[in-house]
């Protein structure tokens, strides 16, 4: 074999790496390249697909992967003269992932903000390929200032707080095209404005399903849900009553809906799905169907209610939620489902 054919001995060992480092638990490849920096062009190079990551102020979690940056307040201590001996605090960076654990102190008196920068830009700077992100969860708009310039992520699922507008644009200049229309989109956290245009949003607008949570007890969602223009939602809210679910189906009723259309709102007591129940089977036109699919033990079948001005039904029914997940504070017993369907023959 001639020089001019012979493989090079610095490609191969370096592409074996790539190869290492791609079928790699992430957790072990982030505390890998973390622990040994000669890894991190080569670790950098190779495409990374995580299952979640999540942004807060202080923190940065990929997987089960927790990077942390804190202040450390050491300890007062006292001489042999039992003089008090004040220590300095400093800020700190930590990586916790299972058993393993590792923490640098910050010296030079750097920021906290420098901090985060830093760690940022160990983990992510000079991806050659957007990191590919199942779950992607961000605390508030602020958790993205410290992200290097050139991060491009895929996201898939995206959660984010009811600062929706400002929270999306933050995580704007890092997302790749590809993530757009989002899988789904959660909203979570306790709504403070009442400010509907926030929710219609085009990366919301466009989603294939978006769950909403609010903790608040006075926010108002008839409003919202009405102007919305999503073909699947969820609404988990304590503000939101029965009545307000008839007006959005006299809404559907009236005007109409695309087919396919599924709406499920969380129902805090029996009582609501009773009178409910009772309320819309009184309707011009609806009739229960049974169904070995949809319905729960509780409430079983399907209540139609056909549309005025389209060939197509509203189905009603009820599904009853897991007890673990129930049993949380803010999650109801049971949930109302509402769903456009055509009755073409």
């Amino acid at each position: 074999m001639t020089s001019s054919t012979a493989p090079s001995s610095k490609e191969l060992p370096r592409e074996s790496m790539k190869l290492i480092f791609k079928h790699m638990n992430v957790n072990s490849r982030i505390r890998l390249a973390h622990k040994i920096p000669s890894l991190r062009p080569i670790e950098a190079a190779t495409p990374l697909n995580v299952d979640q990551l999540t942004f807060k102020t202080n923190q940065i979690i990929i997987n089960n992967t927790i990077f942390k940056v804190d202040n450390y307040e050491p300890a007062c201590c006292f001489d042999k003269t039992n003089l008090r001996i004040e220590g300095s605090p400093y800020l700190k960076m930590s990586m916790k992932s299972g058993r393993h654990s590792k923490v640098e102190r910050i010296v030079n008196n750097r920021e906290f903000i420098d901090t985060m920068l830093y760690l940022a830009k160990k983990l992510f700077e000079g991806r050659v390929m957007p990191i590919t992100v199942k779950y992607l969860s961000i605390s508030k708009k602020d958790s993205t200032a410290f992200l290097p310039d050139d991060l491009r992520l895929a996201v898939r699922d995206i959660k984010i707080d009811h600062n929706v507008v400002k929270t999306l644009e933050s995580i704007q200049p890092y997302l790749h095209e590809s993530s757009i229309p989002f899988d789904t989109v959660f909203i979570s956290g306790t709504r403070m404005r009442q400010e509907d245009e926030d929710y219609k949003h085009p990366w919301i607008q466009t989603a294939n399903f978006v769950q909403i949570l609010d903790k608040s007890k006075y926010a108002t969602w008839l409003h919202t849900i009405l102007d919305m223009d999503i073909c699947q939602a969820h609404l988990e809210c304590q503000a939101f009553q029965r009545m307000e679910v008839s007006i959005v189906i006299d809404e559907w009723i009236e005007h109409g809906r695309e087919d396919g259309t599924w709406f499920s709102l969380g129902v805090r007591t029996v009582d609501d799905i009773k009178h409910l129940l009772v309320g819309l089977s009184a309707r011009q036109g609806a009739v229960v169907e049974q169904s070995e699919m949809l319905g729960c033990k509780e409430y079983p079948g399907v209540l139609r209610i056909p549309l005025k001005s389209h060939e197509s039904s509203v189905g009603i029914y009820v599904t009853k939620n897991s007890e673990k997940k129930s049993e949380t504070k803010f999650f109801s017993p049971f949930d109302i489902n509402l769903f456009v369907f055509s009755t073409k023959k």
